[in-house]
């Protein structure tokens, strides 16, 4: 009697989700098996493999350490087993630019030839933190000036009104 495999094997991939890109960068990266499909197979798994951007990884990979720009990335796994039966499964990150919030704190009521005191107040969403190093636009009518966060997301500037 001959036994004839014809089950392919189960693979799981991650669930379809989000990240942030961390403050100052362009790219989220990685982190251990995060987004790495896992496959088993009565009979033994042979290969497991992903396709990302057109290249297709060595065998029983990780993605660990890729860097992923912002936008969405599709991760296609495959298994086959020692038969040559195939599964596949996708997997889907989005990538995100982490959300900000601009408060205004300055002054809000002067007279004309009058110096204005101009604040504001960048902090990360997600964390909480102050953004250092942006430039923050401050505009009173046809006049404007920028100013730069310190390390507490705090942008300062005067102006004198014309």
């Amino acid at each position: 009697m001959t036994v004839v495999d014809n089950v392919p094997p189960v693979i799981t991939c991650i669930p379809n989700l989000s990240r942030y890109v961390i403050a100052y960068e362009t790219y989220y990266t990685v982190i251990g098996d995060e987004f790495d499909a896992t496959a088993t197979d009565a009979c033994g798994v042979k290969f497991l493999t992903y396709r990302y951007n057109g290249v297709v990884s060595d065998n029983f990979p990780t993605l660990e350490g890729l860097q992923l720009e912002v936008g969405d990335h599709t991760i296609v796994w495959t298994a086959v087993d020692v038969n040559g039966n195939i599964s596949t499964c996708t997997t889907v990150v989005t990538v995100e630019k982490r959300p900000t919030t601009l408060t205004y704190t300055g002054e809000v009521e002067k007279q004309y030839s009058d110096q204005v005191d101009l604040s504001a107040t960048l902090v990360d969403y997600v964390s909480g933190d102050g953004v250092e190093g942006k430039t923050i636009k401050f505009t009173i009518g046809d006049q404007w000036v920028e100013a730069e966060t310190n390390e507490d997301g705090i942008a300062t500037a005067t102006i004198i009104l014309d």
